[in-house]
């Protein structure tokens, strides 16, 4: 079986993103506030067993398999204690009775129980091994001038598909700073172009959660652009189609267009982490920041702090003293 591919090659990055995940699991239908906080706590304790860098695959399984053990033991008024859910006993008898799960299912809920449970009960685990490899993301923003030589350089990128795809990939990580998910379910409707800037409704690829962000202003007309080319509900990173891209296709675009020698490496972590920094530097209002990258957690930005250009000393001290 595969383990899947992680949230981000970054380690720290993906248990960033895992921890999000967790804390805005409901459950369907919404568990019981006693039983999802149980719920959450249990599987948060448990990412340290996890495969490094954690894979949704890992995180969507355990909750599932906990919230499935928990619920069964509140809906029956046995007691939510750690000891009693995740004993053997009570494991055995949730999964050999959940008549909903197929055989196979009840196997691999059986495994990641049992391992949890190991864990949270004091034994020792052997850490799982690494989740499948993948290409070390670059970490560095691009300079602005890399930003206008990168876009320079989709102009001429052969055929017209995938240069829409890559342009479209570029202008909302550089513009808005979407993940790899989330700019797969951008549609023409979802940008707005008024006098005051462009605006995407951005859903969360998981949860569905919706957030307003404003596009950058050095990329606005050509977000902008883009939009204005598009038949009305067609897919922005495949403006010729009104059904949702594929991104196993639109990762295999990306491949081939990187053969075409662009004056830059780039991929979807490299272009938002260069949004990050544009905001970081700018002084965007850190919490105002964090909602619009749908941040859960600060961690990823401290460490894109010493990524940011130096201040001189002059700078530094007007900026303490605030504006005038």
């Amino acid at each position: 079986m595969t383990r899947g591919i992680p949230y981000a090659a970054d380690t720290d990055v993906a248990l960033q993103h895992a921890v999000g995940r967790v804390n805005r699991f409901k459950g369907h239908p919404p568990m019981q506030p006693d039983a999802l906080l149980f719920t959450r706590q249990a599987v948060l304790d448990s990412l340290v067993v996890a495969p490094a860098p954690i894979t949704e695959s890992w995180v969507m399984g355990s909750l599932a398999a906990v919230s499935g053990l928990v619920r069964w033991v509140h809906n029956t008024g046995q007691p939510l204690a750690r000891e009693h859910v995740f004993s053997e006993e009570v494991r055995y008898r949730w999964v050999d009775g959940a008549g909903h799960l197929t055989k196979e299912s009840a196997r691999i809920y059986a495994v990641r129980l049992e391992l949890i449970a190991d864990h949270l009960n004091g034994a020792v685990v052997k850490r799982l091994p690494r989740a499948t490899k993948v290409q070390e993301a670059p970490v560095e923003p691009l300079t602005p001038f890399e930003e206008a030589d990168l876009w320079v350089w989709s102009r001429g990128l052969r055929p017209l598909t995938r240069r829409q795809r890559v342009q479209a990939s570029i202008v909302t990580g550089l513009g808005l700073g979407l993940t790899r998910g989330e700019k797969y379910l951008l549609v023409k409707e979802d940008v707005t172009v008024t006098g005051d800037g462009v605006f995407a409704t951005i859903a969360h690829p998981v949860t569905g959660e919706v957030r307003t962000v404003a596009c950058r202003r050095d990329w606005e007309d050509r977000l902008a652009a883009l939009v204005f080319e598009m038949k009305p509900h067609h897919y922005l990173t495949a403006p010729w189609r009104d059904t949702r891209p594929s991104p196993q296709s639109a990762d295999e675009s990306m491949r081939r267009a990187h053969k075409a020698r662009p004056p830059v490496d780039f991929n979807n972590v490299r272009l938002r982490n260069t949004w990050l920094c544009h905001h970081l530097a700018n002084g965007t209002p850190l919490k105002v920041l964090m909602q619009a990258a749908d941040m859960a957690e600060a961690n990823h930005l401290h460490n894109l702090l010493t990524l940011l250009p130096d201040v001189s000393e002059a700078d530094a001290l007007a900026a303490l003293r605030g504006r005038a």
